[in-house]
C-alpha cells in the first residue's frame, strides 16, 4: 500500500470544519514533505494528536515503528521537529459533539513509508 493510499484509508471518518482546506489534504501534504531517510524505511509512522473543543490540533506526537531486522533508529531530533510543524500547519477541525457537548477526542493515523 502507497503513503497516499494508507492516508485515504485512515481519512474515511474525519470530518474538517474548514471546507477551502481540507485536513486530508493538509495531511497529505504533510506526509508527503517527510524525509524517510530520517525515519529510517520501511517504517509505519503511527501520527498521534488531539482535537480540542474548538477543533484546534494538539498534543501531537510520532511513534514509528521500523518494519524491517535493520539496526535503524529513526531521528528524535526530527521527530521533535515534525511535531512543532504538524500542529502548526494543520487546520481546525469539527469538534467531537457526544449528548450535545463537544469534547477533546484522540486520534491515531498510521502511514507506511516502503
Amino acid at each position: 500500500m502507497s503513503t497516499k493510499d494508507s492516508v485515504n484509508k485512515g481519512m474515511d471518518t474525519l470530518e474538517p470544519n474548514n471546507s477551502s482546506h481540507y485536513f486530508f489534504y493538509s495531511l497529505s501534504g504533510f506526509v508527503q514533505t517527510l524525509e524517510t531517510g530520517k525515519l529510517c524505511s520501511p517504517v509505519r509512522l503511527f501520527i498521534i494528536f488531539s482535537v480540542d473543543s474548538t477543533g484546534k490540533v494538539y498534543d501531537s506526537d510520532f511513534k514509528p515503528s521500523v518494519l524491517s531486522d535493520a539496526d535503524c533508529e529513526p531521528d528524535s531530533a526530527y521527530l521533535e521537529k515534525i511535531k512543532l510543524k504538524f500542529e502548526s500547519q494543520m487546520p481546525n477541525w469539527k469538534p467531537d459533539a457526544f449528548n450535545d457537548s463537544i469534547r477533546m477526542i484522540r486520534y491515531s493515523i498510521p502511514v507506511t513509508f516502503n
